[in-house]
């Protein structure tokens, strides 16, 4: 027995002998006495299919003795052949689980008979496609705990819908110089008469000031947005739209109350469509703005373009909370009356001092005594102000303090972890409501979380997780 296992060594702990003849060897398909062909040395070695890898792993050992190491220093990358070293049963699970994340999918839909028709992946059953994604949940949880610094900021903001109310939770911090927001959480809040939905309350008061600032930049404008806007309606009607289809393919663009961005939209598209009206078209003729207004009405699409700018630069995923400020600024430049909303002293602002403090950590710039006492629980312990100095004389002391006096303080959670919107919550809101959709209302809240979580957090689980999960 002994002499046995000195002769035909296993792999090392970690690949199974199917693993390491698939990574070396390559199957000939096109021979059915089941030869297969080295990948180092193209020599085929004969190994039946069923009958384990016995064969394989003999010629490894005999003619590729350092086989192993190729192997082990192969197994961190990320390169196609990777698939090789999971089992066929891992591929075909991963498959479904990517499957079913990505395009926003029930879990029943693996059983479905016109799914399993048009498939070559294994079947699988709708109760084991959902334990592998809560068991693959609960991995990919460990590994985002493993890269969670001690100090990290965190992004949060509640989302309802229907009569259930949930409160996203984001993680944010730094890692070698790239910020990470991996989604922590997706879970539904016990609506209760003493609850406090202090995050609830203010994402509501941010949507109604965005929806009041639109409405206020184009106050003057009002009469001509209405008398444009009756205009967009009636190109939307079917005679209206045939002809337009036949000298452009660009269609009429309505503005919404709920999104100011829209009016700076349908503003836009009324001058390119302006060309391709017919004013003689009587239908249109008494729509059609005046000389007077359409001059009103370059003006206002020359602001919103400004403010539109804006819009989209802050919604960038690598802007920082000075450039917002200084993008603020240079708005309310332009539009002093929008001072009342964007000023860092607004009332919307819930801590203007910490505000102003994280802006000018980011910035390089000197703080005031108040900013300094606001943000000094983030400011990073130097190890050379920590260490004891009771066996020092007082001339030691009084230098050394008089030197660490010169440097300036640190603040790495606030330099780029501390996000000046939350963009990604937005995100995180439409990607749920795309995936209960209008006919899954009846999913569990913890069905919905496994999902989004998986979806949002794609980076931290790949094949192997998989095979992880179910190697258990």
């Amino acid at each position: 027995m002994d002499s046995m296992l000195l002769a035909n060594p296993l792999p090392r702990p970690g690949f199974t002998q199917e693993q390491t003849s698939r990574y070396f060897f390559v199957q000939l398909r096109d021979d059915i006495t089941g030869y297969w062909c080295c990948k180092i040395c193209q020599r085929p070695y004969k190994q039946m299919e069923g009958r384990g890898y016995s064969n394989l792993i003999q010629h490894l050992h005999a003619q590729h003795p350092t086989y192993e190491n190729q192997l082990e220093a192969a197994a961190p990358a990320e390169t196609g052949s990777i698939r090789s070293w999971v089992s066929h049963k891992a591929q075909m699970r991963f498959a479904w689980i990517q499957w079913i994340v990505e395009e926003n999918l029930h879990f029943a839909f693996c059983e479905k008979a016109a799914t399993r028709r048009n498939t070559t992946l294994a079947p699988v059953s709708v109760t084991t496609i959902r334990e592998n994604i809560l068991r693959l949940n609960a991995v990919v949880e460990g590994k985002v705990a493993e890269e969670l610094p001690d100090q990290f900021a965190i992004i949060f903001d509640g989302w309802s819908h229907n009569s259930e109310h949930y409160l996203a939770m984001f993680a944010s911090y730094e890692i070698n110089g790239v910020v990470h927001t991996p989604l922590l959480s997706f879970a539904p809040v016990i609506d209760e008469p003493d609850d406090d939905h202090s995050a609830e309350t203010h994402r509501i008061a941010i949507a109604a000031a965005l929806a009041m600032f639109g409405k206020r930049l184009g106050a003057e404008y009002e009469s001509d947005l209405d008398a444009l806007q009756k205009l967009m309606i009636k190109l939307r009607t079917l005679k209206q739209a045939a002809k337009l289809r036949f000298k452009t393919s660009l269609r009429p663009v309505l503005r919404q109350d709920t999104r100011w961005s829209s009016t700076f939209q349908m503003v836009n598209r009324f001058f390119q469509l302006v060309i391709q009206l017919d004013r003689d078209d009587d239908a249109l003729a008494d729509l059609l703005p005046s000389p007077a207004a359409t001059k009103r009405l370059k003006v206002l699409l020359t602001d919103l373009k400004r403010v539109e700018s804006v819009s989209k630069k802050v919604q960038g995923a690598t802007v920082s909370l000075w450039e917002v400020r200084a993008l603020f600024d240079a708005l309310v430049g332009y539009f002093p009356r929008l001072a009342q909303y964007l000023d860092p002293a607004a009332t919307i602002v819930c801590d203007p001092i910490f505000e102003s403090a994280v802006v000018k950590i980011q910035a390089g710039r000197v703080m005031s005594r108040a900013e300094k006492t606001a943000v000094r629980s983030f400011k990073a312990v130097d190890p050379a102000r920590s260490t004891s100095d009771d066996d020092d004389g007082f001339a030691d002391r009084v230098l050394k303090r008089a030197r660490v006096a010169g440097q300036a303080d640190h603040y790495p959670l606030l330099i780029n972890a501390a996000p000046p919107t939350s963009n990604q919550v937005e995100r995180l809101f439409s990607m749920a409501r795309v995936v209960i959709g209008m006919e899954r209302h009846s999913l569990q809240p913890i069905s919905i979380e496994s999902i989004l979580f998986l979806k949002y957090n794609s980076s931290y689980w790949n094949v192997h997780t998989v095979h992880e999960c179910l190697e258990e």
